[in-house]
């Protein structure tokens, strides 16, 4: 007569068949324990997400402007008033190596004088692709870097991605828009620092005090 060895696995099995509905209950407490902790797993991860993603877009705790721009700087931040202003880039040098400081980035405002995308003129904000952190958070499509000629716009600018918006006499194309901010930069126009160059030449006077 063959006997059969009682190994764990056998008895294991044997448990399961004798007792059944304990299995299966046992079973499916399991499984839902598991789907439980799966959950709550990826909505831990979500929110973790949701909240790096807020502290980006919480932007700088501290914006320089030069003496006596102060309100002209609120109106475009918070209302998105075009207002040109700017500084020399020693400024910026001196704030970033400031102790404490962890992070700057470096902008220019320019009031368009004319633009075919909106009735009014709007609010042209330069800023430094490898130091910002104030734009590259509120973009609806991930952009690594600006193209000559591409531009990013806010989320009240009558323009969608891949299409073309007229500036100081230049045809830019726009690569980005952003997600609704709630301030100013709704209304306003992005482009990388170094093409604001460009575009400040069609103001003698204003390109007269910069060179």
């Amino acid at each position: 007569m063959y006997i059969k060895l009682l190994t764990v696995k056998r008895l294991a099995f044997l448990n399961l068949i004798k007792k059944p509905w304990r299995s299966f209950s046992l079973a499916t407490l399991a499984a839902v324990f598991s789907a439980v902790l799966f959950g709550g797993g990826l909505i831990v991860a979500q929110l973790q997400k949701g909240l790096e993603s807020l502290s980006e877009r919480l932007g700088a705790d501290l914006l320089i402007v030069p003496y006596g721009y102060e309100p002209l700087a609120k109106e475009a931040l918070l209302k998105g008033t075009p207002e040109t202003y700017y500084m020399s880039a020693k400024v910026f040098d001196k704030v970033k190596n400031f102790p404490g400081v962890i992070a700057a980035t470096p902008q220019f405002f320019l009031a368009s004088l004319n633009s075919e995308c909106c009735a009014e003129r709007v609010q042209i904000i330069a800023y430094d692709q490898n130091s910002d952190f104030i734009v590259k958070p509120w973009l609806k499509a991930k952009v690594n870097e600006l193209k000559p000629g591409q531009i990013v716009i806010g989320s009240k600018i009558l323009a969608e991605r891949g299409q073309d918006l007229f500036f100081f006499g230049q045809i830019h194309k726009v690569a980005a828009k952003m997600e609704p901010t709630g301030i100013g930069l709704d209304s306003s126009v992005f482009i990388p620092l170094e093409a604001v160059y460009g575009l400040i030449k069609q103001i003698p006077s204003l390109t007269e005090k910069i060179t």
